[in-house]
């Protein structure tokens, strides 16, 4: 089983708005389903199920602050100081109490 963002979650992402080369770097980083499949199956699995689900979330604009300021995701490691630094200036100012967003999971069952 493997779980990975579904393309559609990066649509959407809460931060996508403050640090704009967000969604782009990881849309790149993150297989769509047909690529899921097809590697799946290139490594010799013969069932493939994909299944979508949508999770929705909230946290309080302190956690939210400390996610960003404690850089929760890998892909702060890819944006550059600059991008960061402007984000989470904005974040500082712009975030709402609290934050509300939904995650858009990919789900691959396969079997050999």
């Amino acid at each position: 089983m493997i779980a990975s963002f579904d393309p559609a979650h990066f649509d959407r992402y809460w931060l996508n708005d403050l640090f704009p080369s967000l969604e782009r770097i990881d849309r790149a980083r993150f297989p769509t389903p047909e690529e899921l499949d097809s590697e799946l199956r290139s490594a010799g699995f013969a069932d493939v199920e994909l299944t979508r689900l949508s999770q929705r979330a909230e946290i309080s604009r302190e956690v939210a602050l400390a996610k960003v300021r404690g850089k929760h995701i890998s892909t702060f490691d890819l944006i550059d100081d600059a991008e960061y630094e402007a984000g989470l200036t904005r974040a500082e100012r712009e975030l709402p109490e609290p934050v509300r967003y939904s995650l858009e999971w990919l789900i691959a069952v396969a079997t050999a």
